[in-house]
């Protein structure tokens, strides 16, 4: 299964809390969206409160106490209205449940505010094909 089919199912199976369980840092880092709950994250989750989710990376579980097998843990930036955010989750197969372990404001720039910062710059009006011309000439 790919990330995106990972994030669907973790998606569905936030709909049963004995399917998930919740880092506390994960817990602690909902706060900044307002989520005070493990059963509200989950339903946050699960009603598709993710706005356009975006795959960053997968990597293995540093501190997987269940070695081998690897755990791979997904992360997605998303948007919540306004805010910017950032998921990380794993599914362990030893225990046959998804674990959020984190659920945080992103500390990426939010692309939004980029554009938004780039049409209000005094180079907005320049093209940027007219400026990578003269480089590709030399």
């Amino acid at each position: 299964m790919g990330a995106e089919d990972n994030l669907r199912s973790l998606v569905d199976a936030c709909e049963d809390p004995n399917l998930v369980s919740v880092a506390y840092d994960a817990k602690k880092g909902a706060e900044y969206f307002k989520i005070l709950t493990e059963k509200a994250l989950l339903a946050f989750i699960n009603t598709g409160m993710l706005e356009d989710p975006k795959y960053i990376n997968t990597r293995p579980w540093e501190l997987n106490p269940h070695k081998p097998p690897d755990i791979m843990v997904e992360a997605f930036s998303f948007y919540s209205g306004k805010k910017y955010g950032y998921i990380a989750f794993m599914f362990i197969p030893k225990m046959q449940k998804w674990r959020i372990k984190s659920f945080k404001k992103n500390r990426d720039q939010d692309p939004r505010q980029l554009k938004t910062a780039l049409l209000h710059s005094p180079f907005a009006g320049l093209r940027l094909e007219k400026l990578e011309a003269p480089l590709k000439e030399k």
